[in-house]
C-alpha cells in the first residue's frame, strides 16, 4: 500500500528538509487513525512501515555528478526522518502507547534520493519530486483489505 500525500502537502522547498506547516497539520490529523486502524485490525498483517524521502535532481553548481547525487541521497534520508520524527510526536502520550509502539517496531525512514527523478525525467528543477511517501508491506492476502480501509479514512 502506498500513500501519496495529496495537494503537495508533504513536498519541501528546494535544498530543505523542513516539513511545512501544512504537512504537520496531514500528520497530525491521519497518522493517529491510520496507525489506530493498522494496530486494531492489521497488525499481524503488516510487516514493515516505510517512510521514503525523495528528491529532484538539482545539484549544487559546484558539485560533481557523484558529489550531487551523494548530497541528495542525505538530502532525502533527512526529509524522510523528518516525516517520522513528526509522525512519533503525533503518536506520544498515553492515549496512543499502543499505536506508538507498533511504529517504532516496524518503522523505517529510507532516503531514495535522485531515484525517481531520474526514472521520470523531466526538469532537474521538480518540486513535485522533493516530497515524502509512505510504504506499507503489508502480506498479500491482507493488502486489498488494508488498502480499503486507508483509503476510506482518507476521505473521511
Amino acid at each position: 500500500v502506498v500513500i501519496i500525500v495529496p495537494e503537495g502537502l508533504m513536498n519541501f522547498e528546494t535544498g530543505k528538509s523542513d516539513l511545512k506547516d501544512g504537512g504537520k497539520a496531514f500528520l497530525a490529523k491521519y497518522i493517529p487513525p491510520i496507525s489506530k486502524i493498522l494496530v486494531n485490525d492489521f497488525r499481524d498483517d503488516v510487516d514493515s512501515l516505510i517512510v521514503e524521502g525523495y528528491t529532484d535532481r538539482q545539484r549544487a553548481a559546484s558539485s560533481s555528478e557523484e558529489q550531487g547525487e551523494a548530497q541528495n541521497l542525505i538530502l532525502s534520508q533527512e526529509r524522510s526522518m523528518k516525516v517520522v520524527e513528526e509522525s512519533l510526536r503525533d503518536l506520544s502520550g498515553p492515549d496512543h502507547v499502543p499505536e506508538r509502539e507498533f511504529f517504532l517496531d516496524r518503522l523505517s525512514a529510507s532516503g531514495r534520493g535522485e531515484q525517481q527523478a531520474i526514472h521520470q525525467g523531466g526538469p532537474e528543477n521538480n518540486p513535485n519530486l522533493r516530497r515524502v511517501i509512505f510504504r506499507i508491506r503489508v502480506r498479500s492476502n491482507a493488502m486489498q483489505d488494508a488498502a480499503q480501509e486507508i483509503k476510506a479514512d482518507l476521505h473521511k
